[in-house]
């Protein structure tokens, strides 16, 4: 029995000190892509974001740059109903 425990003990600490715990790339923090910006019509409201985001969707940007994020503020209603996504 203690035996058993010391293998699993054991186990655990090789299992942990094999992942790494990091994570952290070393790159740039920066929360803006190399690609095109999002438009200003898309911070202004619900209908201009969903609007960017369908032109978005049916250019197919697989293989694009991120987008640049840095000016984007996304419309936000506290007290307005939800709109349907279709």
């Amino acid at each position: 029995m203690k035996t058993s425990s010391w293998f699993l003990a054991a186990a655990l600490a090789v299992t942990l000190s094999a992942c790494g715990g990091g994570g952290g790339g070393g790159g740039d923090d920066t929360a803006g892509g190399s690609g095109p910006a999002v438009p200003e019509s898309a911070s202004r409201s619900m209908a201009g974001l969903m609007s960017y985001l369908g032109d978005l969707v049916r250019s197919k940007p697989d293989s694009a740059e991120p987008l640049d994020l840095t000016g984007f503020r996304p419309p936000k209603s506290e007290d307005a109903d939800a709109q349907d996504l279709n």
